[in-house]
């Protein structure tokens, strides 16, 4: 049952998918619940999606708060998002995904439980009806590797250690957009803040398999590939990750993080153990060095960027759990 008090956005940051947006709104337009409010953030540069807006007046059925926003990266656009934001849950989705008509009524029923602090669900791609159905989904190893899966995790609903963007919510004190994250696009685990702010505080993520969005994956405006990423964007994804595990995991946790990724890696940025293994699989030595190299350094800026923000002020204030009554949610 949802709470009847609870009043909930929809946050949808978007750049240069006038086509795919279309079809978003459309479908947060035919919700069994539908939002209290509607923000789309877009780029102050983004004509074709301005224009596309203006074409949409009248066709929805509600009233769409646009946000223009003139730097780059999905940080800034969301936090400016969240600032005219006024639901008691903030849900994000992307431009190219189309929410299923239930989608919001089955996130917002869980929030009957005051220790729920975010829901996400499950992200439908096209690659997903020919996945094995995972039964471990956003879950982060006592070690530190990240396993997400969201894509094809099964019912039942379950808690779980972080969601993904395209579909996720959280009451609105709890969401956290970290200005120190690299990237000047999707700014690659950006979810994890939230979701292990959460963690930590001891309250609950829950996953919902039946709460589904269909995920196009639509092709990026900079042309950057999705699962072929160059050498920086590689090492942004390392440094966002690593630094989030790093500045929210407790000490033992945090420093095995760590360890796993500077000896162990992932296959996308490999360490010593990894290389070894990716070259004896016959990938091109070339590569697995470049890779490796962008997960080393992405790995040691992160302790960098962790060193420098602990030694802010602020730092504390950015880490504590939210009142119930908080009203702000970016730092």
């Amino acid at each position: 049952m949802i709470p009847p008090e609870l009043s909930v956005t929809v946050l949808v940051p978007t750049y240069r998918r006038p086509d795919q947006l279309r079809r978003c709104l459309a479908a947060l337009s035919r919700q069994t619940r539908p939002p209290d409010q509607l923000v789309v953030v877009r780029r102050a540069d983004d004509i074709g999606t301005r224009l596309a807006l203006g074409d949409l007046a009248g066709l929805i059925d509600r009233p769409i708060d646009v946000v223009a926003v003139t730097e780059p990266g999905v940080v800034h656009a969301l936090s400016s998002g969240m600032a005219v934001a006024f639901g008691d849950v903030v849900a994000l989705t992307d431009d190219d995904a189309e929410p299923r008509p239930d989608w919001l009524e089955r996130l917002l029923s869980h929030y009957a439980d005051g220790r729920v602090a975010a829901v996400g669900g499950l992200d439908v791609q096209p690659t997903s009806a020919t996945e094995v159905v995972a039964e471990r989904v956003g879950v982060i190893e006592p070690w530190g590797r990240v396993v997400g899966r969201h894509h094809f995790g099964a019912p039942p609903a379950r808690d779980v250690d972080h969601l993904r963007g395209v579909n996720m919510s959280a009451r609105r004190s709890w969401w956290r957009f970290d200005q120190r994250l690299r990237g000047i696009g999707a700014q690659y685990a950006f979810e994890l803040d939230t979701c292990l702010g959460v963690r930590s505080a001891g309250d609950r993520v829950v996953y919902d398999p039946a709460a589904a969005v269909d995920h196009a994956h639509a092709p990026r405006p900079d042309d950057e590939p999705r699962d072929e990423p160059g050498f920086d964007e590689r090492l942004d994804r390392v440094h966002n990750e690593t630094y989030l595990l790093l500045k929210w995991l407790r000490a033992p946790r945090a420093l095995a993080a760590l360890a796993y990724g500077l000896v162990v890696g992932t296959r996308a940025a490999p360490g010593p153990l990894l290389v070894v293994e990716r070259l004896v699989a016959g990938q091109p030595p070339p590569e697995v060095a470049t890779n490796a190299a962008a997960g080393l350094l992405g790995r040691y800026l992160a302790l960098a960027t962790l060193i420098c923000a602990a030694a802010q002020p602020a730092w504390r204030r950015e880490r504590r759990r939210p009142r119930r009554d908080d009203t702000t949610a970016s730092v």
